[in-house]
């Protein structure tokens, strides 16, 4: 088992991998990006709002990413 502080650790390195994958990404892809915005509410009532981008990559593939969750 590892311990919570490890994990913590390993998810924060494991998001800023992943983010800034996505910014090398988007960075090829100026002028064709389409954001979206979902926002949610939980059974206890507490909101949540969720944007995506959605972006045909430099393959011709439809690709959508999560930019942010709060």
């Amino acid at each position: 088992m590892k311990c919570k502080n490890t994990i913590v650790l390993d998810v924060e390195r494991e998001y800023i991998k992943e983010r800034d994958k996505v910014k090398q990404i988007m960075s090829k892809i100026p002028y064709r990006i389409c954001l979206t915005s979902n926002g949610l509410t939980a059974i206890t009532s507490k909101g949540y709002i969720c944007l995506t981008t959605h972006f045909v990559d430099e393959n011709w593939k439809l690709t959508s990413r999560i930019l942010n969750f709060c």
